[in-house]
Protein backbone atom coordinates (compact mmCIF):
# COMPACT_ATOMS: atom_id res chain seq x y z
CA UNK A 1 0.00 0.00 0.00
CA UNK A 2 1.44 3.40 -0.94
CA UNK A 3 2.11 6.06 1.66
CA UNK A 4 -0.79 8.24 0.53
CA UNK A 5 -3.35 5.46 1.02
CA UNK A 6 -1.65 4.53 4.31
CA UNK A 7 -2.15 8.10 5.52
CA UNK A 8 -5.77 8.04 4.38
CA UNK A 9 -6.35 4.78 6.26
CA UNK A 10 -4.86 6.18 9.44
CA UNK A 11 -7.50 8.91 9.46
CA UNK A 12 -10.15 6.30 10.33
CA UNK A 13 -9.74 3.96 13.31
CA UNK A 14 -12.44 2.14 15.19
CA UNK A 15 -12.35 0.26 18.51
CA UNK A 16 -14.06 -3.09 18.62
CA UNK A 17 -17.20 -3.06 20.78
CA UNK A 18 -17.84 -6.06 22.99
CA UNK A 19 -20.77 -7.43 21.02
CA UNK A 20 -21.61 -11.08 21.37
CA UNK A 21 -24.12 -11.44 18.60
CA UNK A 22 -22.46 -12.31 15.28
CA UNK A 23 -25.24 -10.64 13.26
CA UNK A 24 -24.74 -7.34 15.04
CA UNK A 25 -20.96 -7.61 14.52
CA UNK A 26 -21.39 -8.06 10.78
CA UNK A 27 -23.80 -5.11 10.58
CA UNK A 28 -21.34 -2.88 12.43
CA UNK A 29 -18.49 -3.95 10.18
CA UNK A 30 -20.58 -3.16 7.09
CA UNK A 31 -21.37 0.27 8.50
CA UNK A 32 -17.68 0.95 9.19
CA UNK A 33 -16.67 -0.13 5.69
CA UNK A 34 -19.39 2.01 4.10
CA UNK A 35 -18.38 5.05 6.17
CA UNK A 36 -14.70 4.63 5.29
CA UNK A 37 -15.59 4.30 1.62
CA UNK A 38 -17.69 7.46 1.66
CA UNK A 39 -14.97 9.49 3.36
CA UNK A 40 -12.28 8.26 0.95
CA UNK A 41 -14.56 9.11 -1.97
CA UNK A 42 -15.04 12.63 -0.59
CA UNK A 43 -11.27 13.12 -0.20
CA UNK A 44 -10.61 11.81 -3.69
CA UNK A 45 -13.25 14.16 -5.08
CA UNK A 46 -11.63 17.16 -3.38
CA UNK A 47 -8.18 16.16 -4.58
CA UNK A 48 -9.56 15.55 -8.07
CA UNK A 49 -11.13 19.02 -8.01
CA UNK A 50 -7.79 20.54 -7.06
CA UNK A 51 -6.06 18.64 -9.86
CA UNK A 52 -8.66 19.79 -12.34
CA UNK A 53 -8.19 23.40 -11.26
CA UNK A 54 -4.45 23.01 -11.78
CA UNK A 55 -5.02 21.51 -15.22
CA UNK A 56 -7.29 24.43 -16.19
CA UNK A 57 -4.70 26.97 -15.06
CA UNK A 58 -1.93 25.12 -16.90
CA UNK A 59 -4.06 25.02 -20.05
CA UNK A 60 -4.86 28.75 -19.86
CA UNK A 61 -1.20 29.54 -19.24
CA UNK A 62 -0.16 27.41 -22.22
CA UNK A 63 -2.52 29.23 -24.60
CA UNK A 64 -1.63 32.59 -23.00
CA UNK A 65 -5.13 33.51 -21.82
CA UNK A 66 -5.87 35.28 -18.55
CA UNK A 67 -9.29 35.15 -16.91
CA UNK A 68 -10.38 37.43 -14.09
CA UNK A 69 -12.98 36.74 -11.42
CA UNK A 70 -15.76 38.22 -13.57
CA UNK A 71 -14.84 35.96 -16.50
CA UNK A 72 -15.34 32.81 -14.43
CA UNK A 73 -18.99 33.74 -13.97
CA UNK A 74 -19.57 33.07 -17.65
CA UNK A 75 -16.68 30.81 -18.74
CA UNK A 76 -16.94 27.30 -17.35
CA UNK A 77 -14.72 24.24 -17.75
CA UNK A 78 -17.32 21.57 -17.02
CA UNK A 79 -19.65 20.35 -19.77
CA UNK A 80 -21.72 18.41 -17.24
CA UNK A 81 -22.89 21.77 -15.87
CA UNK A 82 -24.05 22.73 -19.38
CA UNK A 83 -26.00 19.48 -19.72
CA UNK A 84 -27.64 20.01 -16.33
CA UNK A 85 -28.59 23.59 -17.13
CA UNK A 86 -29.82 23.33 -20.73
CA UNK A 87 -31.87 21.01 -22.87
CA UNK A 88 -30.89 20.80 -26.54
CA UNK A 89 -33.39 21.01 -29.38
CA UNK A 90 -33.30 21.12 -33.15
CA UNK A 91 -30.31 22.05 -35.28
CA UNK A 92 -30.53 25.66 -36.48
CA UNK A 93 -27.58 25.61 -38.83
CA UNK A 94 -24.14 24.26 -39.60
CA UNK A 95 -21.20 26.57 -40.11
CA UNK A 96 -17.65 25.95 -41.23
CA UNK A 97 -16.40 24.76 -37.86
CA UNK A 98 -19.48 24.40 -35.69
CA UNK A 99 -23.05 23.22 -35.31
CA UNK A 100 -25.71 25.59 -33.94
CA UNK A 101 -28.63 24.16 -31.97
CA UNK A 102 -31.66 25.60 -30.27
CA UNK A 103 -31.50 25.10 -26.49
CA UNK A 104 -33.80 25.80 -23.56
CA UNK A 105 -32.62 26.93 -20.12
CA UNK A 106 -34.39 24.55 -17.77
CA UNK A 107 -34.79 26.90 -14.82
CA UNK A 108 -36.91 29.49 -16.66
CA UNK A 109 -37.69 28.04 -20.12
CA UNK A 110 -35.65 30.76 -21.88
CA UNK A 111 -34.90 29.87 -25.52
CA UNK A 112 -31.26 30.37 -26.50
CA UNK A 113 -28.85 29.07 -29.12
CA UNK A 114 -25.65 27.09 -28.69
CA UNK A 115 -22.77 26.75 -31.14
CA UNK A 116 -20.74 23.60 -30.56
CA UNK A 117 -17.20 23.38 -31.91
CA UNK A 118 -15.13 20.20 -31.74
CA UNK A 119 -11.43 20.73 -32.28
CA UNK A 120 -7.98 19.37 -31.59
CA UNK A 121 -6.34 22.80 -31.90
CA UNK A 122 -5.61 24.86 -28.79
CA UNK A 123 -5.42 27.99 -30.95
CA UNK A 124 -9.09 27.64 -31.91
CA UNK A 125 -10.10 27.32 -28.26
CA UNK A 126 -7.97 30.35 -27.40
CA UNK A 127 -9.57 32.45 -30.13
CA UNK A 128 -13.05 31.40 -29.01
CA UNK A 129 -12.31 32.39 -25.41
CA UNK A 130 -10.95 35.77 -26.46
CA UNK A 131 -13.85 36.36 -28.85
CA UNK A 132 -16.36 35.49 -26.12
CA UNK A 133 -14.63 37.77 -23.57
CA UNK A 134 -14.78 40.66 -26.02
CA UNK A 135 -18.34 40.05 -27.20
CA UNK A 136 -19.57 39.69 -23.64
CA UNK A 137 -18.65 43.35 -23.16
CA UNK A 138 -20.80 44.43 -26.12
CA UNK A 139 -24.43 45.12 -25.38
CA UNK A 140 -26.43 46.45 -28.30
CA UNK A 141 -29.89 45.64 -29.62
CA UNK A 142 -28.50 44.90 -33.09
CA UNK A 143 -25.61 42.64 -32.03
CA UNK A 144 -26.14 39.03 -30.99
CA UNK A 145 -25.59 38.78 -27.23
CA UNK A 146 -23.28 36.19 -25.67
CA UNK A 147 -24.40 34.35 -22.52
CA UNK A 148 -21.98 31.62 -21.44
CA UNK A 149 -19.00 29.58 -22.66
CA UNK A 150 -18.39 25.95 -21.72
CA UNK A 151 -15.04 24.29 -22.46
CA UNK A 152 -13.88 20.72 -22.14
CA UNK A 153 -10.26 20.02 -23.06
CA UNK A 154 -9.01 16.45 -22.87
CA UNK A 155 -5.24 16.04 -22.69
CA UNK A 156 -3.79 12.96 -24.30
CA UNK A 157 -1.74 11.57 -27.16
CA UNK A 158 -4.12 13.47 -29.43
CA UNK A 159 -5.80 16.14 -27.34
CA UNK A 160 -9.39 17.01 -28.19
CA UNK A 161 -11.71 19.75 -27.13
CA UNK A 162 -15.37 20.71 -27.17
CA UNK A 163 -16.52 24.31 -26.84
CA UNK A 164 -20.16 25.30 -26.35
CA UNK A 165 -21.01 28.96 -26.89
CA UNK A 166 -24.41 29.86 -25.43
CA UNK A 167 -25.87 32.96 -27.04
CA UNK A 168 -29.05 34.83 -27.75
CA UNK A 169 -31.38 33.04 -30.13
CA UNK A 170 -32.49 35.15 -33.04
CA UNK A 171 -35.86 34.05 -34.40
CA UNK A 172 -35.08 34.66 -38.03
CA UNK A 173 -32.71 33.81 -40.84
CA UNK A 174 -29.98 35.35 -42.93
CA UNK A 175 -31.07 38.77 -44.12
CA UNK A 176 -31.42 37.91 -47.81
CA UNK A 177 -33.46 34.80 -47.10
CA UNK A 178 -35.95 36.93 -45.17
CA UNK A 179 -36.00 39.64 -47.84
CA UNK A 180 -36.80 37.05 -50.48
CA UNK A 181 -39.84 35.93 -48.52
CA UNK A 182 -41.25 39.43 -48.06
CA UNK A 183 -44.32 40.19 -50.16
CA UNK A 184 -43.37 43.86 -50.28
CA UNK A 185 -39.80 45.08 -50.41
CA UNK A 186 -38.93 48.68 -51.08
CA UNK A 187 -36.28 51.29 -50.34
CA UNK A 188 -38.30 52.09 -47.25
CA UNK A 189 -37.74 48.56 -45.89
CA UNK A 190 -34.08 48.57 -46.97
CA UNK A 191 -33.56 51.89 -45.19
CA UNK A 192 -34.94 50.54 -41.89
CA UNK A 193 -32.60 47.54 -41.98
CA UNK A 194 -29.56 49.44 -43.20
CA UNK A 195 -29.94 52.10 -40.51
CA UNK A 196 -29.75 49.34 -37.91
CA UNK A 197 -26.58 48.02 -39.53
CA UNK A 198 -25.01 51.49 -39.32
CA UNK A 199 -26.07 51.87 -35.67
CA UNK A 200 -24.39 48.56 -34.83
CA UNK A 201 -21.21 49.60 -36.69
CA UNK A 202 -21.14 52.93 -34.85
CA UNK A 203 -21.49 51.15 -31.50
CA UNK A 204 -18.75 48.64 -32.36
CA UNK A 205 -16.31 51.35 -33.40
CA UNK A 206 -17.06 53.42 -30.31
CA UNK A 207 -16.16 50.33 -28.28
CA UNK A 208 -12.96 49.67 -30.23
CA UNK A 209 -14.26 46.75 -32.25
CA UNK A 210 -13.88 46.39 -36.01
CA UNK A 211 -15.96 43.53 -37.40
CA UNK A 212 -13.90 43.00 -40.59
CA UNK A 213 -16.29 40.50 -42.13
CA UNK A 214 -19.60 42.29 -42.57
CA UNK A 215 -21.70 40.60 -45.24
CA UNK A 216 -25.34 39.51 -45.63
CA UNK A 217 -24.54 35.99 -44.36
CA UNK A 218 -23.44 37.49 -41.03
CA UNK A 219 -26.59 39.58 -40.60
CA UNK A 220 -29.58 37.79 -39.10
CA UNK A 221 -33.01 39.21 -39.74
CA UNK A 222 -36.31 38.70 -37.92
CA UNK A 223 -38.97 36.95 -39.96
CA UNK A 224 -41.04 40.13 -40.17
CA UNK A 225 -38.14 41.77 -42.01
CA UNK A 226 -38.00 44.76 -39.65
CA UNK A 227 -34.96 44.16 -37.43
CA UNK A 228 -31.45 42.73 -37.72
CA UNK A 229 -28.67 41.42 -35.52
CA UNK A 230 -25.03 41.19 -36.50
CA UNK A 231 -23.20 37.99 -35.71
CA UNK A 232 -20.00 36.02 -36.44
CA UNK A 233 -17.10 37.99 -34.98
CA UNK A 234 -14.54 35.26 -35.77
CA UNK A 235 -12.07 37.61 -37.50
CA UNK A 236 -13.00 40.82 -35.70
CA UNK A 237 -10.40 43.08 -34.14
CA UNK A 238 -10.87 44.20 -30.55
CA UNK A 239 -8.50 46.59 -28.86
CA UNK A 240 -8.20 48.34 -25.52
CA UNK A 241 -6.79 51.48 -27.11
CA UNK A 242 -9.32 53.55 -25.20
CA UNK A 243 -7.26 52.94 -22.06
CA UNK A 244 -4.37 54.77 -23.65
CA UNK A 245 -6.06 57.29 -25.91
CA UNK A 246 -9.58 57.82 -24.56
CA UNK A 247 -11.82 58.94 -27.41
CA UNK A 248 -11.64 56.98 -30.67
CA UNK A 249 -12.82 59.91 -32.79
CA UNK A 250 -10.12 62.21 -31.45
CA UNK A 251 -7.22 59.80 -31.66
CA UNK A 252 -8.06 58.10 -34.84
CA UNK A 253 -8.13 54.52 -35.52
CA UNK A 254 -8.07 50.82 -34.76
CA UNK A 255 -4.90 49.89 -36.63
CA UNK A 256 -4.81 46.52 -38.39
CA UNK A 257 -2.79 44.82 -41.10
CA UNK A 258 -4.03 41.20 -41.21
CA UNK A 259 -5.35 39.85 -44.52
CA UNK A 260 -8.75 38.55 -43.54
CA UNK A 261 -12.45 38.81 -44.32
CA UNK A 262 -14.48 37.89 -47.39
CA UNK A 263 -12.95 39.23 -50.59
CA UNK A 264 -16.11 40.42 -52.35
CA UNK A 265 -16.98 42.61 -49.34
CA UNK A 266 -13.43 43.69 -48.45
CA UNK A 267 -12.13 47.26 -48.80
CA UNK A 268 -9.27 47.93 -51.25
CA UNK A 269 -6.80 48.95 -48.53
CA UNK A 270 -6.91 45.41 -47.09
CA UNK A 271 -5.06 44.21 -50.21
CA UNK A 272 -2.39 46.93 -50.06
CA UNK A 273 -0.19 45.11 -47.57
CA UNK A 274 -0.09 48.10 -45.20
CA UNK A 275 -2.08 49.33 -42.25
CA UNK A 276 -5.82 49.87 -42.46
CA UNK A 277 -8.43 50.96 -39.93
CA UNK A 278 -12.07 50.47 -38.93
CA UNK A 279 -13.30 52.32 -42.03
CA UNK A 280 -13.17 48.94 -43.81
CA UNK A 281 -16.52 48.20 -42.12
CA UNK A 282 -18.07 51.20 -43.90
CA UNK A 283 -16.88 49.90 -47.27
CA UNK A 284 -18.48 46.55 -46.47
CA UNK A 285 -21.67 48.39 -45.52
CA UNK A 286 -21.63 50.07 -48.94
CA UNK A 287 -21.35 46.69 -50.67
CA UNK A 288 -24.19 45.34 -48.52
CA UNK A 289 -26.47 48.25 -49.42
CA UNK A 290 -25.62 47.80 -53.10
CA UNK A 291 -26.69 44.16 -52.86
CA UNK A 292 -29.79 45.01 -50.78
CA UNK A 293 -31.08 47.27 -53.54
CA UNK A 294 -30.07 45.20 -56.57
CA UNK A 295 -29.35 41.64 -55.52
CA UNK A 296 -26.03 41.95 -57.32
CA UNK A 297 -22.47 42.44 -56.12
CA UNK A 298 -20.74 45.66 -57.18
CA UNK A 299 -17.50 43.72 -57.68
CA UNK A 300 -17.70 40.23 -59.10
CA UNK A 301 -15.50 37.86 -61.06
CA UNK A 302 -14.92 34.15 -61.55
CA UNK A 303 -11.25 34.67 -60.80
CA UNK A 304 -9.85 35.95 -57.53
CA UNK A 305 -7.12 38.16 -58.97
CA UNK A 306 -9.63 39.85 -61.29
CA UNK A 307 -11.99 40.41 -58.37
CA UNK A 308 -9.27 42.04 -56.28
CA UNK A 309 -8.22 44.20 -59.25
CA UNK A 310 -11.80 45.48 -59.65
CA UNK A 311 -12.00 46.31 -55.96
CA UNK A 312 -8.66 48.09 -55.95
CA UNK A 313 -9.65 50.06 -59.04
CA UNK A 314 -13.03 50.78 -57.45
CA UNK A 315 -14.76 49.74 -60.69
CA UNK A 316 -18.50 49.31 -60.33
CA UNK A 317 -21.69 50.54 -62.02
CA UNK A 318 -25.23 51.38 -61.00
CA UNK A 319 -27.06 50.99 -64.29
CA UNK A 320 -29.76 48.67 -65.60
CA UNK A 321 -33.40 47.88 -64.96
CA UNK A 322 -33.07 47.55 -61.18
CA UNK A 323 -31.01 50.69 -60.74
CA UNK A 324 -33.46 52.72 -62.82
CA UNK A 325 -35.91 52.27 -59.94
CA UNK A 326 -33.42 53.17 -57.17
CA UNK A 327 -33.42 56.74 -55.86
CA UNK A 328 -30.56 59.18 -56.47
CA UNK A 329 -30.11 59.56 -52.71
CA UNK A 330 -29.52 55.81 -52.30
CA UNK A 331 -26.97 55.85 -55.11
CA UNK A 332 -25.26 58.85 -53.52
CA UNK A 333 -24.96 57.05 -50.19
CA UNK A 334 -23.46 53.97 -51.86
CA UNK A 335 -20.98 56.14 -53.77
CA UNK A 336 -19.87 57.83 -50.56
CA UNK A 337 -19.38 54.51 -48.80
CA UNK A 338 -17.53 52.88 -51.70
CA UNK A 339 -14.81 55.51 -51.65
CA UNK A 340 -11.33 54.21 -52.41
CA UNK A 341 -9.74 56.63 -49.94
CA UNK A 342 -10.78 55.72 -46.35
CA UNK A 343 -10.46 59.39 -45.36
CA UNK A 344 -13.15 60.32 -47.91
CA UNK A 345 -15.38 57.44 -46.94
CA UNK A 346 -18.33 58.26 -44.69
CA UNK A 347 -17.98 57.51 -40.98
CA UNK A 348 -20.87 55.71 -39.24
CA UNK A 349 -22.27 59.01 -37.91
CA UNK A 350 -21.99 60.72 -41.29
CA UNK A 351 -23.77 57.78 -42.92
CA UNK A 352 -26.53 57.94 -40.29
CA UNK A 353 -26.89 61.65 -41.04
CA UNK A 354 -27.21 61.03 -44.79
CA UNK A 355 -30.62 62.15 -46.20
CA UNK A 356 -31.43 58.64 -47.46
CA UNK A 357 -31.07 57.25 -43.92
CA UNK A 358 -32.66 60.17 -42.05
CA UNK A 359 -35.73 60.62 -44.24
CA UNK A 360 -38.59 58.33 -45.16
CA UNK A 361 -38.06 56.62 -48.47
CA UNK A 362 -40.22 55.51 -51.35
CA UNK A 363 -42.45 52.63 -50.30
CA UNK A 364 -43.01 51.48 -53.88
CA UNK A 365 -41.75 47.97 -54.50
CA UNK A 366 -38.40 47.57 -56.15
CA UNK A 367 -38.60 45.52 -59.41
CA UNK A 368 -39.46 42.28 -57.71
CA UNK A 369 -38.86 39.80 -60.53
CA UNK A 370 -35.39 41.08 -61.35
CA UNK A 371 -34.37 41.65 -57.74
CA UNK A 372 -35.60 38.26 -56.59
CA UNK A 373 -33.88 36.53 -59.50
CA UNK A 374 -30.60 38.25 -58.66
CA UNK A 375 -30.85 37.44 -54.95
CA UNK A 376 -31.67 33.82 -55.68
CA UNK A 377 -28.58 33.63 -57.86
CA UNK A 378 -26.54 35.30 -55.14
CA UNK A 379 -27.76 32.89 -52.44
CA UNK A 380 -28.03 29.66 -54.42
CA UNK A 381 -25.20 29.94 -56.91
CA UNK A 382 -24.30 26.68 -58.64
CA UNK A 383 -21.64 26.06 -61.27
CA UNK A 384 -22.99 25.39 -64.74
CA UNK A 385 -22.25 21.98 -66.23
CA UNK A 386 -20.25 23.63 -69.00
CA UNK A 387 -17.95 25.09 -66.35
CA UNK A 388 -17.16 21.74 -64.78
CA UNK A 389 -13.53 20.86 -65.36
CA UNK A 390 -10.65 20.45 -62.96
CA UNK A 391 -9.13 23.88 -63.56
CA UNK A 392 -12.47 25.69 -63.27
CA UNK A 393 -13.54 23.84 -60.13
CA UNK A 394 -10.15 24.64 -58.60
CA UNK A 395 -10.72 28.33 -59.29
CA UNK A 396 -14.25 28.18 -57.89
CA UNK A 397 -13.04 26.46 -54.72
CA UNK A 398 -10.43 29.19 -54.37
CA UNK A 399 -12.90 32.00 -54.93
CA UNK A 400 -15.71 30.65 -52.79
CA UNK A 401 -13.81 29.77 -49.61
CA UNK A 402 -13.63 26.03 -50.07
CA UNK A 403 -10.82 25.62 -47.56
CA UNK A 404 -13.63 25.15 -45.06
CA UNK A 405 -15.23 22.57 -47.34
CA UNK A 406 -12.01 20.58 -47.59
CA UNK A 407 -11.57 20.74 -43.85
CA UNK A 408 -15.10 19.61 -43.08
CA UNK A 409 -14.99 16.65 -45.45
CA UNK A 410 -11.59 15.53 -44.18
CA UNK A 411 -13.00 15.54 -40.65
CA UNK A 412 -15.76 13.26 -41.88
CA UNK A 413 -13.05 11.01 -43.39
CA UNK A 414 -14.61 11.48 -46.80
CA UNK A 415 -12.73 12.11 -50.03
CA UNK A 416 -15.87 13.01 -51.97
CA UNK A 417 -17.36 16.50 -51.96
CA UNK A 418 -20.55 17.67 -53.55
CA UNK A 419 -19.18 20.99 -54.76
CA UNK A 420 -22.46 22.19 -56.20
CA UNK A 421 -24.27 21.97 -52.87
CA UNK A 422 -21.38 23.14 -50.73
CA UNK A 423 -20.31 26.19 -52.71
CA UNK A 424 -23.71 27.85 -52.51
CA UNK A 425 -22.95 28.59 -48.85
CA UNK A 426 -19.96 30.70 -49.81
CA UNK A 427 -19.43 33.79 -51.94
CA UNK A 428 -15.71 34.39 -51.51
CA UNK A 429 -12.64 33.05 -49.83
CA UNK A 430 -10.97 34.00 -46.60
CA UNK A 431 -7.73 35.36 -48.03
CA UNK A 432 -5.69 34.09 -45.10
CA UNK A 433 -5.56 30.73 -46.90
CA UNK A 434 -4.06 31.87 -50.22
CA UNK A 435 -1.10 29.57 -49.99
CA UNK A 436 -3.20 26.41 -49.78
CA UNK A 437 -4.75 26.55 -53.23
CA UNK A 438 -1.84 25.95 -55.56
CA UNK A 439 -1.71 22.19 -55.21
CA UNK A 440 -5.39 21.32 -55.02
CA UNK A 441 -6.55 18.71 -57.50
CA UNK A 442 -10.26 18.27 -58.17
CA UNK A 443 -11.37 15.38 -60.39
CA UNK A 444 -14.94 14.88 -61.58
CA UNK A 445 -16.52 11.60 -60.53
CA UNK A 446 -17.28 9.59 -63.67
CA UNK A 447 -20.20 7.79 -62.05
CA UNK A 448 -22.10 10.70 -60.59
CA UNK A 449 -23.07 14.23 -61.59
CA UNK A 450 -21.81 17.10 -59.46
CA UNK A 451 -19.50 14.88 -57.40
CA UNK A 452 -15.78 15.55 -57.29
CA UNK A 453 -12.81 13.86 -55.67
CA UNK A 454 -10.65 16.41 -53.88
CA UNK A 455 -7.00 15.58 -53.33
CA UNK A 456 -4.81 17.95 -51.32
CA UNK A 457 -1.24 17.42 -50.08
CA UNK A 458 -1.51 19.15 -46.71
CA UNK A 459 -2.66 18.16 -43.26
CA UNK A 460 -5.75 19.24 -41.38
CA UNK A 461 -3.58 21.16 -38.91
CA UNK A 462 -2.82 23.77 -41.55
CA UNK A 463 -6.41 25.00 -41.27
CA UNK A 464 -6.52 25.07 -37.45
Amino acid sequence: MDNQNQRRKSKFSFSRAPISDNGQTNTLQQFKNKFKGQMLQLINKNESGNNKEQEIQQFLSRINVELDVEDYKYIKFDLSEYKEKYEEGQVLGEGCIGLVKSIVRKIDGQELACKTVKTDAEEIVKNMILEFKNLKKLSHRHIVKMEELYIQWNEGFQSTGIVNVVMEKVKGSEMFEVIQKQKNYSECTARILFKQILEAIEYMHENYCCHRDLKPNNILCAEDGRSIKITDFNVSKFTDGYKEFGNLNEHGKIEMWTYTGTVAFSAPEIFSGGLYNEQVDLWSAGVILYVMLSGELPFNSDYLNDLIDKIQQCKYEMIGQVWDQVSCQAKDLISNLLQFDPLKRLTPQQALDHPWVKNDQNSSDLPRDKLQKNMARFLNWKPQETQVNAKKIKQLCFLFGAADIWKRHSLKHSSVSNISEELKKFKSIDITSFQTTEHIQVIKDKNSNNLYHIDYPFSDEEFD
